[in-house]
């Protein structure tokens, strides 16, 4: 019984290790080099070719610009360093997308097996990734219409966001032009903020 076992325990430890391998060699690397072709170029349309087959079955014109928005803010980060791959486990509990994302509005297309997290520049990629035909392959949620239409809000409300924000920026003066630039130069961003928004004066207790 002894035998068994310890054979049995073995046999999980080689699938595992040949389930990393394959990842690794299927997905991470070139999905890595697809991801410094398309930062330099600025073309996410590669990156979709690493995107889980029953997910691109699933993508419709209401919900493709998720999608490539998705693969549009990868590539907006600094990717010109190495890459270093510092989780490859089988999935045991809720995926990060699902603390973000209602799943009634974006459910998944696949069970999900894997997550690989990759430390590349100041960015860690979080990525679920299933099996297809060989390879490994990212999955992502697939927006109904619900989720469209909570994209289609996010979207209207970062808008304004940013128009507010040009605003904001557009009337500020030297001094504190120059002060906040400094400020965030030395990457002092807390400090910058308290120094744009300083703290209202405490009014003193009523006398009684």
């Amino acid at each position: 019984m002894k035998v068994c076992l310890l054979f049995s325990l073995l046999s999980c430890r080689l699938f595992a290790a040949g389930e990393e391998a394959a990842i690794r060699s299927t997905f991470v690397d070139p999905w890595a080099n697809a991801m410094r072709q398309a930062a330099q170029t600025k073309n996410t349309a590669p990156l979709m070719r690493f995107v889980h087959p029953q997910v691109l079955a699933c993508i419709t014109p209401e919900s493709r610009e998720f999608f490539e928005g998705n693969a549009a803010r990868d590539i907006a980060h600094d990717l010109k360093g190495q890459y270093n791959v510092s989780k490859v486990a089988p999935l045991t509990g809720p995926t990060l997308l699902s603390a973000f994302l209602p799943g009634d509005g974006f459910p998944l297309p696949i069970t999900l097996t894997y997550e690989v997290q990759i430390s590349w520049g100041d960015m860690l990629f979080v990525i679920d990734v299933a099996p297809a035909n060989g390879s490994w392959y990212q999955v992502l949620p697939c927006p109904n219409e619900k989720g469209v239409a909570i994209l289609r809000e996010q979207a209207a409300t970062g808008a304004a966001q940013k128009q507010r924000a040009q605003q904001l920026y557009s009337e500020l003066k030297d001094p504190l032009l120059g002060e906040l630039k400094a400020m965030l130069k030395q990457g002092q961003l807390i400090d910058a903020i308290h120094r744009y928004r300083p703290r209202e004066p405490t009014s003193p207790p009523p006398r009684r």
